[in-house]
């Protein structure tokens, strides 16, 4: 992701202290996660990082690019840590565990991007630029397609089950992103509806009905 300098995109620096870019970039951050789209203007954001006008308009053309661009970072961020992990034969929920993990990590390097990512997919607001974000959602599909590929291959998926074993992870992906912003600190394991859920995961893919969550 390029800015207006032509240099790739970061919010926070890895050392050191934080480029001008950085400080608005991460600001930006804060102040759209807090207050949305419409709630957020360039004078709170510049005020915030403690640079003009001018300087933020030297690094984006205006609000609308700056959220785009933090948009597509955002969703790099998610995308690469649901992509990333191996897929492994015979071991359907663990690969599916995966997805959560990678939930989890992103949430542990910055709240905000797994945040940001739910303000623009769950809830987005009237009034928000248009974001074409069909590229990070066909590597998510297909990341979960070869999940199921891989379950029906070792014969732990129905093949009539498919698509709805595939929604049934898409609401639980909601679900944990939703806990990992309410909880803060989360470890797979430690909430037994979604314990629950996962075990229901299995149990449909295997082709049986659907049961009712255990809460005990």
């Amino acid at each position: 992701i390029m800015s207006n300098t032509g240099e790739a995109m970061k919010v926070a620096p890895k050392q050191g202290p934080a480029s001008t870019e950085e400080r608005i970039l991460a600001n930006a951050l804060q102040q759209f996660c807090d207050f949305g789209y419409n709630g957020t203007s360039v004078r709170e954001i510049t005020a915030s990082a403690d640079v003009t006008k001018p300087t933020l308009y030297y690094y984006f053309k205006n609000k609308e690019e700056l959220f785009v661009k933090l948009a597509d970072f955002c969703f790099t961020k998610m995308t690469e840590k649901f992509i990333g992990h191996q897929i492994q034969p015979n071991n359907f929920i663990g690969n599916i565990e995966g997805i959560f993990k990678g939930l989890q990590e992103v949430n542990a390097e910055n709240p905000l991007y797994l945040k940001f990512w739910n303000v623009i997919s769950i809830v987005p607001q009237r009034g928000m630029p248009q974001l074409d974000l069909s590229k990070h959602f066909h590597a998510i599909e297909g990341m979960l397609s070869k999940t199921l590929d891989q379950a029906i291959e070792d014969g732990q998926c129905v093949p009539e089950r498919r698509e709805s074993v595939s929604l049934m992870v898409r609401s639980l992906i909601v679900y944990f992103s939703v806990s990992l912003l309410s909880n803060g600190l989360y470890t797979l394991g430690s909430d037994e509806v979604f314990k629950s859920v996962l075990a229901q995961v299995g149990h449909c893919a295997n082709g049986g009905g659907p049961t009712r969550p255990s809460l005990v």
